[in-house]
């Protein structure tokens, strides 16, 4: 698992209201924010999410890329 890990995959300062969900307009996909940053897309058109956590793709998702979101 550590090789799909990257840099980003613990946050150690975080509080509940850190985080919050964007939602696509559609309700079929949504983005997990820590603070002001997007961390995390999840969409029914895609097999598996993506997330800055990720290094590489593989079993457990994408790294993220935002510009294949648009709706955000």
């Amino acid at each position: 698992m550590a090789d799909y890990a990257s840099s980003h995959a613990v946050i150690t300062e975080r509080y509940p209201d850190d985080f919050s969900f964007v939602w696509r307009e559609d309700g079929d996909a949504a983005a997990v924010r820590y603070r002001d940053e997007i961390i995390a897309v999840v969409s029914v058109d895609e097999e598996h999410g993506s997330s800055r956590a990720i290094s590489r793709s593989g079993p457990f998702g994408d790294p993220l890329q935002l510009a294949r979101y648009p709706w955000l």
